[in-house]
C-alpha cells in the first residue's frame, strides 16, 4: 500500500488541497494572513530542503503537508472574495454566455464591467443573472455584446423549502450573488461595444453550430439531444427528454465528459497520427491534439468534467510525447489538483465529483471484472467490457448519486449495452454535419442518419423505462451517505491489498448502516409535524409517522415545482404516498380530522384558508394558515398564537399574542411536536 502511495505523488498533495479548501468553506478569515503564514511555512521547508537528511523526513512531510492544507484556504478564499454591490446607478455589462430564450423571457449572465453613479465611474467586476423582457432585441443578444441598464440588481434568495435544492449557494459557488428583471426600457445596447475573450469567442462559434442544427431537417427533439451530445448545450432538452434518460440509466452520455472528449481525440489520432512519425511531428501533433481538445472544451462551456477529461488526454499526449511511462492514478490526481487550484468550488460540483469517481471506478474496477469471463469471440468480449465499465461507474457513483438525485436506476447495464455503441457513431455524425451543412447531398444524408440513430436511442430507452422498477426512488441522509462510502472504500482497499483489517473495518460500518437506518425507522413511527411551504399556493404538509397529507388551496398540478417540492420531502422523510386534499374537502381518518376549513391533527387545530369567523368558541385553533390577513378575524382572535401568510409583510399589526410568520420572507415554516 505504501508503495502504491509512492507512485501517486499528486495524491497526498491533492488530499492536503481538498482538505484546505473544505475548511476554507468553514472558516472566516483573511486570505492575505494566509498568504504570510504560507510564506513563513515555505520559507522554512527550503531551509529543511537545504539541509535535508532522513531524521528530518518526517517533518519535511508534514511541513509539506501543513503548506498545501493553507494553500487550500487561501485559494478558497481568494476565488470566493464578493465583490462590491452598488446600487441606484447605471451599469455597463457584458454578455457572458448564450442567452437562453423562454416563453415570457430572455435568460442570461451579464459580467458588470463598471458603474455609473452621477459624474462618478467606478470599476466593477460582478457576475449578474438578468431576465429580460422577451422582445426581439433581447432575443439577438450575443455573448461578448455590451449593454447599459439602470436597474439595481437584488441579492438572490431561496424560498427555503425543507429538502430543496440550495439554487442560491450554487449560483454562489459560480460567483453569481445578485439578478435583475430588466424591462424593454431599462437597457439598452453599446453600438459597437464588444467585448471578446476566448471563452465568449468560442461561444459565439457554440451558436454559429447550434444554428446549422437548427436549420437542419432534425426534429425538436432530435436537434436537442444531438446539440446537447456533441456542444454539449443541454438547456432546450424538454424535461420528458431528461427523465427517460435519467430512467434509463443514460443521464451521463447527455453531458460532455471523457467518451466525447476521448472520440475526438480518437478521430484527430486517426486523421492526422501520420504527423508523430519525425522526432519535430511528435511535437507539432503535440500542440495540435492539445489545441483541438482546449478549443472543444471552450465551445462546450468548460465544464468539470470536460475539463477533467481534456486534461487527462493533455497530459496523456505530453507524456507519449516526451516517452515518459503515466500512473493512471497520477494523472488522475494531477488533473484533479490543478483544475481545482485554478477553481476550487469544482470541489463542491456534483459534475466533477462524479467525473473522478466514475473515472477511478473504471480504472480500477473494470480490469478486474472483464478477467472474470475469458471469451475468444471479439463481439462478446466487447459488449462484456461495455457491462463491466457500466457496473464499475455504479459501483463507484452510486452513493454521491443517491445522495443528490435520489434516484437509482435499475437498469442502467442494459442501457449501456447500446447507448454507448450509438452514440459512438452519432457524436461523428453530428461534427460532420457540422463540417458538410454546405454540401447539400452529404449533408441531408449526415442528417437523415443522425435522425435515424436518436429515434432509435429514444425508443430503446423508452422500452426500458417502461420495464417494472426502472427507477428507485431512495435517499441517504449525510451519516448514511457516509458510512455507505466508508463501507465502499474499505472494500475497495481490501480489493487491492487483500488485508484483513479492511473486511472487519467493512463489517463494522455494514453495522453502523443497520443501526442508523433502524433509528431513522424508529423516528418516523414518532414523528408528527406540520410544513407549511413557502409557495404561491398555500401548501400545507402534515406528517404522523410514515402517513402524510397535502391540504392545498387549489387542485396542484400533476408536475412541476409543487409537485417535485413534495415528492422530495415524502422520498428524503421515507414517507408512504401522501393523501391529497382540498382545503374545503370534508376528511376523516384515525390521523386527521378536515371540516369548513378547520382541521384537527394529532392534539393540533389549524385554521386553513380564509374564514371571517371561527367555528365556534369553544374550537378555536392555534394557528392560521391564510393569504390573507384581517385584524377582525374573530372575537377569539386572542387564543391563535400563529398567523402563518403567503403575501408579503403587511402593515397591520397582529393580534394580542399573535405572532405572524411570513413564508415570502422567512421562508417554509415547520413545527414538529
Amino acid at each position: 500500500m505504501k508503495k502504491t502511495i509512492q507512485k501517486i505523488p499528486f495524491l497526498r498533495i491533492l488530499i492536503a488541497l481538498v482538505i484546505g479548501i473544505c475548511v476554507g468553506s468553514f472558516i472566516d478569515t483573511g486570505y492575505w494572513i494566509l498568504w504570510f503564514l504560507s510564506s513563513v511555512l515555505l520559507s522554512l521547508l527550503i531551509i529543511c530542503s537545504r539541509y535535508y537528511n532522513y531524521h528530518l523526513a518526517p517533518f519535511y512531510g508534514i511541513l509539506l503537508t501543513v503548506i498545501f492544507i493553507l494553500t487550500g484556504i487561501t485559494v478558497y478564499k481568494f476565488y470566493n472574495r464578493k465583490p462590491v454591490f452598488y446600487k441606484g446607478g447605471v451599469y455597463c455589462a457584458v454578455v457572458k454566455d448564450i442567452p437562453r430564450i423562454r416563453i415570457n423571457s430572455c435568460q442570461a449572465i451579464l459580467k458588470a464591467e463598471a458603474f455609473y453613479s452621477g459624474d462618478s465611474v467606478y470599476d466593477t467586476n460582478e457576475n449578474i443573472m438578468a431576465w429580460f423582457e422577451n422582445s426581439e432585441s433581447a432575443a439577438c443578444l450575443v455573448p461578448g455584446e455590451k449593454i447599459y441598464f439602470h436597474q439595481s440588481p437584488n441579492l438572490i434568495s431561496n424560498n427555503n423549502n425543507p429538502f430543496e435544492f440550495d439554487y442560491k449557494q450554487y449560483l454562489n459557488r459560480k460567483k453569481i450573488y445578485r439578478q435583475v428583471y430588466l424591462p424593454s426600457d431599462r437597457w439598452m445596447r453599446i453600438d459597437g461595444g464588444i467585448s471578446l475573450t476566448p471563452f465568449r469567442l468560442a461561444q459565439r462559434f457554440r451558436m454559429q453550430f447550434l444554428g446549422i442544427y437548427r436549420d437542419s431537417n432534425l426534429g425538436d427533439r432530435e436537434r436537442h439531444i444531438l446539440s446537447a451530445l456533441t456542444l454539449g448545450y443541454k438547456r432546450d432538452l424538454k424535461p420528458e427528454t431528461k427523465s427517460i434518460f435519467a430512467s434509463a440509466g443514460a443521464m451521463h452520455v447527455l453531458a460532455v465528459s471523457g467518451l466525447h472528449v476521448g472520440i475526438i481525440f480518437m478521430a484527430f489520432l486517426y486523421c492526422f497520427g501520420f504527423i508523430k512519425r519525425t522526432k519535430a511531428g511528435r511535437y507539432i501533433f503535440l500542440i495540435l491534439v492539445i489545441c483541438v481538445l482546449w478549443l472543444y472544451a471552450l465551445i462546450t462551456g468548460l465544464s468539470p468534467s470536460v475539463c477533467r477529461a481534456a486534461l487527462m488526454f493533455s497530459f496523456v499526449t505530453v507524456g507519449n510525447s516526451l516517452k515518459r511511462r503515466s500512473n493512471i492514478y497520477n494523472t488522475l490526481a494531477a488533473s484533479a489538483f490543478f483544475l481545482l487550484l485554478i477553481n476550487p468550488n469544482n470541489l463542491f460540483d456534483a459534475g466533477f465529483q462524479l467525473s473522478f469517481l466514475a473515472v477511478s471506478g473504471i480504472v480500477f474496477l473494470q480490469p478486474r471484472f472483464e478477467k472474470m469471463i475469458n471469451c475468444r469471440y471479439r463481439l462478446i468480449r466487447y459488449f462484456w467490457g461495455i457491462i463491466t465499465v457500466s457496473v464499475a461507474v455504479q459501483l463507484t457513483t452510486f452513493p454521491i448519486s443517491i445522495y443528490y438525485f435520489d434516484q437509482f436506476p435499475v437498469y442502467f447495464w442494459v442501457s449501456g449495452l447500446f447507448i454507448i455503441p450509438l452514440v459512438t457513431i452519432l457524436i461523428p455524425l453530428g461534427f460532420l454535419i457540422l463540417i458538410f451543412n454546405g454540401i447539400p447531398f452529404f449533408y441531408g444524408a449526415l442528417t437523415l442518419g443522425a435522425d435515424f440513430i436518436i429515434d432509435l436511442i429514444v425508443s430503446l430507452l423508452e422500452t426500458i423505462e417502461k420495464l417494472p422498477l426502472s427507477l428507485i426512488n431512495i435517499s441517504f441522509s449525510t451519516p448514511q451517505f457516509l458510512v455507505i462510502s466508508g463501507i465502499i472504500i474499505s472494500s475497495f482497499l481490501y480489493i487491492h491489498t487483500r488485508r484483513k483489517i479492511y473486511i472487519k473495518s467493512t463489517l463494522v460500518l455494514l453495522l453502523f448502516s443497520l443501526i442508523i437506518s433502524l433509528i431513522v425507522k424508529i423516528n418516523n413511527l414518532s414523528r408528527q409535524e406540520i410544513i407549511v411551504y413557502n409557495t404561491d399556493d398555500l401548501v400545507v404538509h402534515l406528517i404522523s409517522g410514515n402517513s402524510n397529507y397535502i391540504i392545498s388551496d387549489n387542485k396542484l398540478p400533476e408536475e412541476g415545482y409543487l409537485k417535485d417540492m413534495i415528492i422530495n420531502t415524502v422520498i428524503n422523510l421515507k414517507l408512504d404516498k401522501p393523501c391529497y386534499l382540498i382545503m374545503n374537502d370534508d376528511f376523516k381518518d384515525e390521523n386527521l380530522f378536515l371540516k369548513n376549513n378547520i382541521c384537527l391533527f394529532e392534539g393540533k387545530i389549524f385554521q386553513m384558508g380564509f374564514a371571517r369567523k371561527m367555528v365556534s368558541d369553544v374550537i378555536t385553533p392555534e394557528i392560521v394558515i391564510s393569504s390573507y390577513y384581517n385584524r377582525h378575524l374573530s372575537a377569539s382572535e386572542k387564543y391563535v398564537r400563529l398567523f402563518i401568510t403567503n403575501k408579503k409583510k403587511s402593515t397591520n399589526n397582529p393580534g394580542i399574542g399573535m405572532k405572524v410568520h411570513y413564508l415570502q420572507v422567512e421562508g417554509a415554516y415547520i413545527e414538529k411536536w
